[in-house]
């Protein structure tokens, strides 16, 4: 009877193997994703997407934002509107009585609608002008 010699395989070639043929896969994986994230972080981001945004036409600050989900009616230029505003370490800053002076509607293309030129509301910015002076009780309206 001839006995047949089989060699070993080389370990350091089936680890190499092994790598190769989990790394790859893991490798294009791992590329793919790192290429939607740059892409997601270059996108211009809106601080105010999808909110109406008031604005002190004097002193060129924002005062509040308002999400369109929370919206019940849109102030129009001459309106009267009392905004809370911003709160900082327990106290609010640009609260009081304010009338709308100017309303800016802004959309963005909707490309999910069959329709040609889609667009959807993206922001409203609202220039108003204090009436009051800013009340500096926490917030709460002056009677």
């Amino acid at each position: 009877m001839l006995a047949m010699n089989f060699p070993l395989p080389d370990p350091i070639s089936l680890v190499a193997d092994a790598i190769t043929f989990l790394g790859i896969p893991t490798l294009a994986a791992a590329t793919i994703a790192l290429f939607r994230e740059v892409k997601k972080a270059r996108q211009i981001g809106i601080v105010s997407f999808e909110c109406i945004e008031f604005n002190d036409a004097d002193a060129h600050v924002a005062v509040n934002l308002v999400p369109f989900k929370t919206i019940k009616a849109i102030p129009r230029v001459g309106d009267q509107v009392y905004l809370p505003g911003e709160v900082h370490d327990g106290k609010r800053y640009s609260n009081g009585l304010y009338e709308v002076v100017r309303t800016l509607f802004i959309y963005d293309e909707a490309p999910y609608e069959e329709q040609p030129c889609a667009a959807t509301p993206a922001k409203i910015c609202i220039d108003v002008r204090r009436l009051t002076p800013p009340d500096d009780r926490q917030g709460k309206p002056r009677r």
